[in-house]
């Protein structure tokens, strides 16, 4: 199923990642102990 297409009225897609953004209050809570690791592996996702 991961490669599957979806489509739509006017376009077509594959949906490979899940991303997910926090809200303000809780970006720093988050950020403070896993800034390195989003970073890191934004990183490699940009790469490929």
């Amino acid at each position: 199923m991961k490669n599957e297409v979806k489509h739509t009225a006017h376009s077509s897609y594959r949906c490979e990642y899940h991303v997910v953004f926090a809200p303000k209050y809780r970006r720093k809570v988050i950020y403070k102990t896993l800034r390195k690791d989003v970073i890191e592996i934004i990183k490699k996702l940009v790469k490929k």
